[in-house]
């Protein structure tokens, strides 16, 4: 017959096994999903990464087109002057 203490050592040894098969396949489902993890967060660095190179890029393209333009402008109006074109109201 069996005594409490045994039942008890029964109940613990049933306890770990059925633990570590949940861990196990728990393990096996997480697996592809931190992988997916990882694969997800480096996209986004190499993205947030190829997003500051773009408005770098573009800031840079814009003040040298800005600067172009003032020295359009200013060629234009030269020009103008030079030609005794009126001059245009500035709204």
């Amino acid at each position: 017959m069996l005594t409490k203490t045994d039942l008890k050592s029964i109940e613990k040894v049933i306890d770990n096994r059925l633990d570590a098969k949940l861990d196990e396949k728990f393990d096996i489902k997480l697996k592809p999903i931190t992988k997916r993890l990882i694969n997800l967060e480096r996209i986004t660095t190499e993205t947030q990464k190829d997003v500051r190179r773009l408005r770098k890029d573009l800031k840079t393209t814009s003040d040298t087109l800005d600067k172009e333009n003032i020295k359009t402008a200013k060629r234009v109006r030269i020009i103008e002057e030079h030609l005794d074109f009126p001059q245009q109201a500035i709204i």
